[in-house]
């Protein structure tokens, strides 16, 4: 009898000590960054739709005759709201633009949007 119980004690003590440690690591796996199914998705479609839209705005300024320009695109985001866009773009030749232009270049970049979070607030700087 004592042997029986001394198997039951080690067989309970090793499924408490298995299901501590499957425990333990679920734990720490959820708090990884990017971890979760959902994340790792929704952090790719952001990246691609960023991507896409640096390519347009280099497409715009192409045009425009800015092709070597540097382009800086940050985010803010508060809780609860989606990201809000800046655009820095920088560009020597933008010093010697005049007002009107640099206007038209910017309501032209501005009117690009970024996914469902809508257009970026734009800088040209020199």
């Amino acid at each position: 009898m004592s042997s029986r119980k001394g198997f039951c004690f080690a067989a309970l003590t090793a499924a408490l000590i298995l299901a501590a440690a499957f425990c333990i690591s679920l734990t720490v796996c959820s708090q990884e960054p990017g971890n979760g199914r959902y994340n790792g998705l929704t952090e790719k479609y952001r990246e691609e739709t960023e991507k896409e839209y640096l390519e347009c705005v280099r497409r715009i300024l192409a045009e425009e005759g800015y092709s070597g320009c540097g382009l800086n695109l940050t985010f803010r985001r508060e809780a609860g709201s989606p990201r809000r866009y800046s655009l820095t773009v920088h560009h020597r030749r933008l010093e010697r633009l005049d007002e009107d232009r640099r206007e038209r270049i910017c309501a032209r970049l501005t009117g690009v949007s970024i996914g469902e979070n809508g257009p970026a607030a734009v800088e040209l700087i020199w």
